[in-house]
């Protein structure tokens, strides 16, 4: 809710949707063979249904690209898509392993090795986690000395 103080609107801080995800759709299969684009449609219409039944909406982003290093040292590009949402505490935590199980499940069935998931608290900054189609578990990604990304558990 919106309060007025001294004549100014004003949002309160501590108040509101303050759990934030980001779901990265890709738009490829089998780590680099583009989809077309009615799949890749699909795909997107698929979380994102599903993210506005579970957490009330979310907003669908669809001018990105995501670079990264493949088998053989290749750079590999793919155009995605993010669909980013808000929730309070306690939808997000009542939801997130059902999330979770949901993307796991994409990654699987899209040809993935893993999904990317953004996610932030209203105090914490956002953390990347890869969402393996192999395993359950979340893995978050940091960089080490060799500038390469590796799995932290």
């Amino acid at each position: 809710m919106i309060v007025e103080r001294k004549g100014k609107l004003d949002f309160p801080l501590d108040k509101g949707l303050t759990y934030r995800g980001v779901i990265y759709i890709p738009s490829t299969t089998d780590r680099n063979k583009k989809i077309p684009a009615n799949e890749f449609n699909r795909r997107i219409n698929k979380i994102s249904r599903n993210i506005s039944e579970t957490f009330g909406g979310n907003t669908v982003q669809r001018m990105g690209f995501g670079n990264w290093i493949g088998p053989g040292d290749k750079l590999v590009k793919e155009r995605i898509a993010r669909i980013e949402f808000f929730a309070d505490k306690d939808s997000y935590l009542d939801n997130d392993s059902a999330l979770g199980q949901l993307v796991h499940k994409l990654a699987k069935q899209w040809g993935q090795d893993a999904i990317s998931f953004e996610f932030q608290t209203g105090k914490d900054p956002n953390t990347l986690h890869f969402v393996p189609s192999k395993r359950e578990e979340f893995l978050p990604m940091i960089y080490n000395s060799k500038r390469r990304l590796r799995r932290t558990i």
